[in-house]
């Protein structure tokens, strides 16, 4: 979420696993960010080891160039790869590979000075969303976008407050989301958390 010129919003829940069983209920810590840069990220779909791992692999990701054109290549190449390498496996073992399988990402930050928010879906479509100023994905990603777009039309409520209760609204409604929720506000300057249970607030390094 855009909430000023200076600074985005990029908010996730903690989620559950789907399959019944002891570990269905377990937390799922899905903001990841960046080593080095003012650039963050929250996954969505399968949630598996190498999907993690993915997603750690980001975090030193070369984003020397500054350029957001040649980052979401290289971020995109790197999920369709492992996207495409988990449908082959769910087909040699005879499973039909089906959307909710696949891992998407939602990418938010600057690179360059410029700020980018750009979804990254299981099909390897890089879609940017600056200009909307919003954007969500997952199982809660409907619901997220209808609260907030009737929250765009309230007034005297700040844009954080607005993203706390469309996170509210989507965790309660969409069965693949739970608590606890977190926040992470990106600036150029650095990533600060401002919505994590028992987090300080502040720049993260």
């Amino acid at each position: 979420m855009r909430e000023d010129d200076e600074s985005i919003l990029l908010a996730a829940d903690s989620g559950k696993q789907t399959t019944p069983g002891p570990t269905e209920q377990l937390k799922l810590d899905k903001l990841m960010k960046h080593n080095e840069a003012p650039l963050a990220w929250g996954p969505s779909g399968n949630w598996g080891l190498e999907a993690q791992q993915l997603c750690i692999s980001l975090t030193d990701l070369d984003v020397s160039s500054g350029d957001w054109t040649v980052v979401t290549k290289d971020i995109a190449d790197r999920l369709a790869k492992h996207n495409g390498e988990q449908r082959q496996r769910m087909t040699l073992s005879g499973v039909q590979p089906v959307s909710d399988t696949a891992t998407q990402l939602l990418t938010v930050g600057w690179l360059g000075g410029q700020p980018g928010i750009t979804e990254f879906d299981g099909t390897g479509r890089i879609t940017p969303y600056l200009d909307v100023g919003f954007h969500a994905i997952g199982s809660g990603g409907v619901h997220a976008v209808v609260a907030q777009f009737a929250l765009s039309k309230v007034t005297g409520i700040s844009p954080l407050d607005k993203l706390k209760l469309t996170l509210q609204t989507a965790i309660q409604l969409a069965p693949g989301c739970d608590f606890p929720a977190h926040i992470w506000r990106i600036r150029l300057d650095g990533i600060e958390d401002v919505l994590s249970p028992g987090a300080a607030s502040g720049h993260t390094p």
